[in-house]
Protein backbone atom coordinates (compact mmCIF):
# COMPACT_ATOMS: atom_id res chain seq x y z
CA UNK A 1 0.00 0.00 0.00
CA UNK A 2 1.10 3.24 -1.09
CA UNK A 3 2.02 6.23 1.41
CA UNK A 4 -0.33 8.64 2.88
CA UNK A 5 -1.57 11.45 5.12
CA UNK A 6 -4.85 12.77 6.20
CA UNK A 7 -5.71 16.11 6.89
CA UNK A 8 -9.02 17.64 8.43
CA UNK A 9 -10.15 20.98 7.20
CA UNK A 10 -9.99 24.01 9.55
CA UNK A 11 -13.45 23.86 10.13
CA UNK A 12 -12.90 20.51 12.37
CA UNK A 13 -9.33 22.13 13.99
CA UNK A 14 -7.15 20.89 11.71
CA UNK A 15 -7.12 17.45 13.41
CA UNK A 16 -5.55 14.70 11.83
CA UNK A 17 -7.32 11.11 11.40
CA UNK A 18 -4.45 9.00 11.70
CA UNK A 19 -0.63 9.49 12.27
CA UNK A 20 0.93 10.77 9.06
CA UNK A 21 4.94 10.21 8.07
CA UNK A 22 6.89 13.21 6.25
CA UNK A 23 6.97 10.35 3.55
CA UNK A 24 3.23 10.33 3.42
CA UNK A 25 2.80 14.40 2.66
CA UNK A 26 2.02 14.24 -1.21
CA UNK A 27 -1.76 12.63 -0.12
CA UNK A 28 -3.85 14.65 1.77
CA UNK A 29 -7.49 13.79 2.22
CA UNK A 30 -9.59 17.26 3.81
CA UNK A 31 -12.50 16.21 5.38
CA UNK A 32 -14.54 19.10 4.14
CA UNK A 33 -17.86 17.63 6.05
CA UNK A 34 -17.99 15.13 8.93
CA UNK A 35 -21.50 14.22 10.04
CA UNK A 36 -22.40 11.76 13.16
CA UNK A 37 -25.21 9.00 12.66
CA UNK A 38 -27.32 7.18 14.53
CA UNK A 39 -28.20 4.15 13.86
CA UNK A 40 -31.56 2.85 14.00
CA UNK A 41 -31.13 -0.81 13.19
CA UNK A 42 -30.29 -0.84 9.29
CA UNK A 43 -31.06 2.79 9.34
CA UNK A 44 -27.96 5.52 9.46
CA UNK A 45 -29.42 8.76 10.60
CA UNK A 46 -28.32 11.82 11.00
CA UNK A 47 -29.29 15.13 12.94
CA UNK A 48 -30.42 18.53 10.81
CA UNK A 49 -32.69 21.35 10.88
CA UNK A 50 -34.77 22.63 8.71
CA UNK A 51 -35.90 26.04 9.08
CA UNK A 52 -33.98 26.09 12.50
CA UNK A 53 -36.28 23.55 13.64
CA UNK A 54 -33.97 20.23 14.60
CA UNK A 55 -34.79 17.14 12.81
CA UNK A 56 -33.43 13.74 11.54
CA UNK A 57 -33.00 12.68 7.91
CA UNK A 58 -31.81 8.97 6.42
CA UNK A 59 -28.93 8.91 4.89
CA UNK A 60 -30.09 7.87 1.49
CA UNK A 61 -27.12 7.36 -1.15
CA UNK A 62 -29.62 5.74 -3.25
CA UNK A 63 -31.82 8.62 -3.44
CA UNK A 64 -31.16 11.38 -6.24
CA UNK A 65 -32.22 14.32 -3.97
CA UNK A 66 -33.15 14.97 -0.69
CA UNK A 67 -36.59 14.80 0.01
CA UNK A 68 -39.28 15.47 2.72
CA UNK A 69 -42.05 12.97 3.33
CA UNK A 70 -45.68 14.75 3.04
CA UNK A 71 -45.42 13.26 7.05
CA UNK A 72 -42.19 15.20 7.46
CA UNK A 73 -43.40 18.26 5.90
CA UNK A 74 -46.25 18.78 7.70
CA UNK A 75 -44.67 18.01 10.92
CA UNK A 76 -42.61 21.19 9.97
CA UNK A 77 -45.37 23.28 8.74
CA UNK A 78 -44.38 23.12 5.27
CA UNK A 79 -47.29 23.10 2.69
CA UNK A 80 -46.25 21.43 -0.87
CA UNK A 81 -47.49 22.40 -4.27
CA UNK A 82 -48.74 19.87 -6.37
CA UNK A 83 -46.03 18.74 -9.14
CA UNK A 84 -48.58 17.97 -11.93
CA UNK A 85 -47.79 15.59 -14.63
CA UNK A 86 -44.74 14.54 -12.31
CA UNK A 87 -44.07 11.17 -11.12
CA UNK A 88 -41.44 10.22 -9.22
CA UNK A 89 -40.15 5.99 -9.32
CA UNK A 90 -38.96 3.69 -7.02
CA UNK A 91 -39.18 0.13 -5.91
CA UNK A 92 -42.55 -0.56 -6.29
CA UNK A 93 -43.71 2.10 -8.38
CA UNK A 94 -44.33 5.67 -8.82
CA UNK A 95 -45.76 8.70 -6.95
CA UNK A 96 -46.92 11.92 -8.34
CA UNK A 97 -44.46 14.71 -5.88
CA UNK A 98 -45.36 17.61 -4.67
CA UNK A 99 -42.40 20.73 -3.80
CA UNK A 100 -41.84 23.94 -1.49
CA UNK A 101 -39.48 26.41 -0.79
CA UNK A 102 -37.53 25.59 1.91
CA UNK A 103 -35.66 28.79 3.37
CA UNK A 104 -32.68 26.31 4.86
CA UNK A 105 -31.76 23.00 5.45
CA UNK A 106 -28.20 22.32 7.35
CA UNK A 107 -26.07 19.23 8.11
CA UNK A 108 -23.43 20.11 10.03
CA UNK A 109 -21.54 22.42 8.16
CA UNK A 110 -23.43 21.50 5.18
CA UNK A 111 -25.96 24.28 4.30
CA UNK A 112 -28.45 24.99 1.51
CA UNK A 113 -30.59 27.65 1.20
CA UNK A 114 -33.75 28.63 -0.25
CA UNK A 115 -33.92 24.71 -1.68
CA UNK A 116 -36.91 23.63 -3.97
CA UNK A 117 -37.49 20.42 -1.73
CA UNK A 118 -38.94 17.65 -3.19
CA UNK A 119 -42.27 16.46 -1.09
CA UNK A 120 -42.58 12.79 -2.03
CA UNK A 121 -42.79 9.93 -0.53
CA UNK A 122 -45.87 8.03 1.80
CA UNK A 123 -43.79 4.98 1.97
CA UNK A 124 -41.57 6.95 4.37
CA UNK A 125 -43.71 7.51 6.88
CA UNK A 126 -41.39 7.45 9.97
CA UNK A 127 -41.92 9.20 13.20
CA UNK A 128 -37.86 8.56 13.57
CA UNK A 129 -36.90 10.94 10.43
CA UNK A 130 -38.91 13.67 8.34
CA UNK A 131 -36.87 12.56 5.27
CA UNK A 132 -34.34 11.28 2.98
CA UNK A 133 -30.82 13.02 2.47
CA UNK A 134 -29.71 12.10 -0.92
CA UNK A 135 -26.98 12.78 -3.60
CA UNK A 136 -27.51 16.43 -4.18
CA UNK A 137 -26.34 17.19 -0.83
CA UNK A 138 -23.64 14.63 -1.30
CA UNK A 139 -21.75 15.34 -4.43
CA UNK A 140 -19.18 17.86 -3.30
CA UNK A 141 -16.53 15.23 -3.01
CA UNK A 142 -15.65 11.32 -2.38
CA UNK A 143 -17.36 9.85 0.63
CA UNK A 144 -16.55 7.72 3.10
CA UNK A 145 -19.09 5.33 4.84
CA UNK A 146 -17.76 4.13 8.53
CA UNK A 147 -21.12 2.81 9.92
CA UNK A 148 -18.88 0.99 12.39
CA UNK A 149 -18.10 4.21 14.10
CA UNK A 150 -21.30 5.86 13.27
CA UNK A 151 -19.34 8.30 10.82
CA UNK A 152 -20.03 9.70 7.45
CA UNK A 153 -17.69 12.04 5.82
CA UNK A 154 -17.30 14.27 2.58
CA UNK A 155 -13.46 14.42 1.19
CA UNK A 156 -11.49 16.25 -1.04
CA UNK A 157 -8.79 14.33 -1.82
CA UNK A 158 -5.49 16.24 -3.27
CA UNK A 159 -2.27 14.69 -4.94
CA UNK A 160 -3.44 11.13 -3.74
CA UNK A 161 -3.78 8.22 -6.44
CA UNK A 162 -4.86 4.86 -6.45
CA UNK A 163 -4.99 3.27 -2.55
CA UNK A 164 -3.61 6.40 -1.35
CA UNK A 165 -7.20 6.76 0.13
CA UNK A 166 -7.31 3.91 2.34
CA UNK A 167 -5.76 5.49 4.66
CA UNK A 168 -6.85 2.79 7.38
CA UNK A 169 -4.36 0.42 6.44
CA UNK A 170 -6.25 -2.95 6.29
CA UNK A 171 -6.28 -5.27 3.71
CA UNK A 172 -9.54 -4.16 0.90
CA UNK A 173 -11.51 -5.24 -2.07
CA UNK A 174 -11.57 -2.24 -4.73
CA UNK A 175 -14.65 -2.48 -6.90
CA UNK A 176 -14.87 -0.01 -10.34
CA UNK A 177 -17.72 2.63 -10.39
CA UNK A 178 -20.31 2.70 -13.07
CA UNK A 179 -20.50 6.31 -14.95
CA UNK A 180 -24.50 7.09 -14.21
CA UNK A 181 -25.74 10.77 -14.62
CA UNK A 182 -28.00 10.93 -11.92
CA UNK A 183 -24.48 10.59 -9.11
CA UNK A 184 -25.38 7.32 -8.11
CA UNK A 185 -23.25 4.81 -6.53
CA UNK A 186 -23.35 1.92 -9.09
CA UNK A 187 -20.29 -0.50 -8.83
CA UNK A 188 -19.79 -3.66 -10.90
CA UNK A 189 -20.72 -7.08 -9.18
CA UNK A 190 -21.29 -10.57 -10.42
CA UNK A 191 -23.67 -13.21 -9.85
CA UNK A 192 -23.07 -17.07 -10.26
CA UNK A 193 -20.90 -15.53 -12.59
CA UNK A 194 -23.10 -13.47 -14.47
CA UNK A 195 -22.15 -10.02 -14.86
CA UNK A 196 -24.14 -7.26 -13.28
CA UNK A 197 -24.70 -3.46 -11.98
CA UNK A 198 -25.35 -3.13 -8.31
CA UNK A 199 -26.01 0.07 -6.79
CA UNK A 200 -24.71 1.33 -3.28
CA UNK A 201 -28.00 2.38 -1.67
CA UNK A 202 -27.93 2.98 2.64
CA UNK A 203 -31.98 4.10 2.20
CA UNK A 204 -32.12 -0.36 1.62
CA UNK A 205 -32.34 -1.91 5.00
CA UNK A 206 -30.86 -5.18 3.28
CA UNK A 207 -29.14 -5.90 -0.02
CA UNK A 208 -31.70 -7.37 -2.56
CA UNK A 209 -31.84 -9.18 -6.20
CA UNK A 210 -33.97 -8.45 -9.21
CA UNK A 211 -35.86 -11.61 -9.55
CA UNK A 212 -34.89 -10.88 -13.54
CA UNK A 213 -31.51 -10.88 -12.31
CA UNK A 214 -31.87 -14.15 -10.19
CA UNK A 215 -33.27 -15.66 -13.19
CA UNK A 216 -29.92 -14.99 -15.32
CA UNK A 217 -27.93 -15.78 -12.78
CA UNK A 218 -30.03 -19.45 -13.07
CA UNK A 219 -32.07 -19.04 -9.82
CA UNK A 220 -35.64 -19.04 -10.61
CA UNK A 221 -37.33 -20.35 -7.47
CA UNK A 222 -36.86 -18.85 -3.79
CA UNK A 223 -34.85 -21.45 -1.72
CA UNK A 224 -35.66 -20.37 1.81
CA UNK A 225 -39.47 -19.51 1.38
CA UNK A 226 -40.51 -15.64 2.68
CA UNK A 227 -39.43 -14.77 5.74
CA UNK A 228 -42.73 -12.57 7.72
CA UNK A 229 -40.93 -9.44 7.24
CA UNK A 230 -41.18 -10.15 3.44
CA UNK A 231 -43.04 -7.23 2.21
CA UNK A 232 -40.45 -4.09 0.49
CA UNK A 233 -42.10 -0.65 -0.23
CA UNK A 234 -40.39 2.01 -1.84
CA UNK A 235 -41.13 5.57 -2.11
CA UNK A 236 -45.27 5.02 -2.96
CA UNK A 237 -45.63 2.90 0.09
CA UNK A 238 -46.52 0.22 -2.11
CA UNK A 239 -45.42 -3.77 -0.84
CA UNK A 240 -44.06 -6.09 -3.14
CA UNK A 241 -43.65 -9.50 -2.38
CA UNK A 242 -39.81 -10.77 -1.26
CA UNK A 243 -38.57 -13.79 -1.37
CA UNK A 244 -35.29 -15.54 -0.05
CA UNK A 245 -32.78 -17.40 -2.19
CA UNK A 246 -28.92 -18.75 -1.80
CA UNK A 247 -26.50 -17.61 -4.69
CA UNK A 248 -23.61 -19.87 -5.47
CA UNK A 249 -21.42 -16.59 -5.26
CA UNK A 250 -21.37 -13.24 -5.15
CA UNK A 251 -18.56 -11.41 -5.75
CA UNK A 252 -18.48 -6.72 -5.52
CA UNK A 253 -15.42 -5.93 -7.35
CA UNK A 254 -12.69 -8.59 -5.85
CA UNK A 255 -14.53 -9.54 -2.77
CA UNK A 256 -16.18 -13.07 -3.39
CA UNK A 257 -19.06 -14.44 -0.66
CA UNK A 258 -19.93 -17.70 -1.54
CA UNK A 259 -23.38 -19.27 -0.95
CA UNK A 260 -24.83 -16.08 -0.48
CA UNK A 261 -28.61 -15.66 1.32
CA UNK A 262 -30.22 -12.74 -0.51
CA UNK A 263 -33.67 -11.40 -0.80
CA UNK A 264 -34.75 -11.44 -4.16
CA UNK A 265 -38.25 -9.59 -5.80
CA UNK A 266 -39.72 -7.76 -8.95
CA UNK A 267 -38.46 -4.62 -7.28
CA UNK A 268 -38.64 -2.24 -10.32
CA UNK A 269 -41.67 -4.10 -11.67
CA UNK A 270 -44.64 -1.81 -11.21
CA UNK A 271 -42.35 1.20 -12.83
CA UNK A 272 -44.76 1.76 -15.75
CA UNK A 273 -47.10 4.13 -17.29
CA UNK A 274 -49.41 3.92 -19.54
CA UNK A 275 -49.79 6.54 -22.23
CA UNK A 276 -53.48 8.20 -23.02
CA UNK A 277 -55.96 6.06 -24.67
CA UNK A 278 -53.28 2.63 -25.18
CA UNK A 279 -53.20 -0.39 -22.74
CA UNK A 280 -49.64 -1.00 -23.28
CA UNK A 281 -47.61 -0.13 -20.55
CA UNK A 282 -44.26 0.72 -20.59
CA UNK A 283 -41.44 0.72 -18.77
CA UNK A 284 -39.64 4.09 -17.68
CA UNK A 285 -37.13 3.25 -14.80
CA UNK A 286 -34.64 1.02 -15.59
CA UNK A 287 -32.76 -0.17 -12.23
CA UNK A 288 -30.00 -1.77 -11.06
CA UNK A 289 -29.68 -5.58 -11.05
CA UNK A 290 -29.02 -5.07 -7.12
CA UNK A 291 -29.05 -2.86 -4.71
CA UNK A 292 -26.29 -3.11 -2.29
CA UNK A 293 -27.97 -2.03 1.14
CA UNK A 294 -27.22 -0.96 4.64
CA UNK A 295 -26.30 -4.38 5.49
CA UNK A 296 -23.31 -4.37 2.95
CA UNK A 297 -22.18 -0.24 4.39
CA UNK A 298 -22.45 -1.41 8.05
CA UNK A 299 -20.15 -4.64 7.32
CA UNK A 300 -17.69 -2.35 5.67
CA UNK A 301 -15.08 0.33 6.13
CA UNK A 302 -16.14 2.29 2.78
CA UNK A 303 -14.20 5.28 0.70
CA UNK A 304 -16.08 5.98 -2.56
CA UNK A 305 -13.87 7.77 -4.51
CA UNK A 306 -15.58 9.48 -7.13
CA UNK A 307 -12.04 11.61 -8.24
CA UNK A 308 -10.88 7.87 -9.40
CA UNK A 309 -13.76 6.40 -10.41
CA UNK A 310 -13.64 3.94 -7.78
CA UNK A 311 -14.68 2.27 -4.47
CA UNK A 312 -12.52 1.05 -1.85
CA UNK A 313 -14.30 -0.88 0.90
CA UNK A 314 -12.14 -3.30 3.74
CA UNK A 315 -14.60 -6.08 5.61
CA UNK A 316 -15.03 -5.13 9.24
CA UNK A 317 -16.96 -8.72 10.23
CA UNK A 318 -20.02 -9.58 10.89
CA UNK A 319 -22.71 -10.52 7.70
CA UNK A 320 -22.22 -8.92 4.94
CA UNK A 321 -25.83 -9.52 3.54
CA UNK A 322 -28.63 -9.77 5.81
CA UNK A 323 -31.97 -11.53 5.13
CA UNK A 324 -33.84 -10.19 8.51
CA UNK A 325 -33.63 -6.61 9.37
CA UNK A 326 -31.79 -6.61 12.91
CA UNK A 327 -33.80 -4.61 15.20
CA UNK A 328 -32.66 -1.91 17.44
CA UNK A 329 -34.20 1.89 17.58
CA UNK A 330 -32.42 4.75 17.93
CA UNK A 331 -32.32 7.04 20.82
CA UNK A 332 -35.62 9.31 20.73
CA UNK A 333 -35.55 12.02 17.80
CA UNK A 334 -35.05 15.89 18.51
CA UNK A 335 -38.73 17.11 18.88
CA UNK A 336 -40.68 18.10 16.07
CA UNK A 337 -41.50 21.57 16.32
CA UNK A 338 -45.91 22.07 16.57
CA UNK A 339 -47.83 22.85 13.61
CA UNK A 340 -48.22 26.43 13.33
Amino acid sequence: MQSYSIVAAALLGAAALSAASAASAACQLKVTSELHLVMEGNRPLVDGKVNGQPVRFLVDLGATSSSLSPAGAERLGIKAHKMNGVTYYGVGGGEVGGEAIVREVRFGNIVATNVDMLIVGRGMASSRYVGLMGQDLLTRGDIELDFANNVMRIITPAGCSGDDVVYWRKPYSLASLVPEGSNAVLVNVSINGQRATAQLDTGAPTSMVTTGMAERAGVKTASEGVHEDGKASGIAGRAIAQEIATFANVAVGDESISNAKLRMADMFGADVEKQLGSLVATRVVDGPDMLLGADFARAHHIYIARSQGKMYFSYNGGPIFQTVQPQGAAPAAPPAPPAP
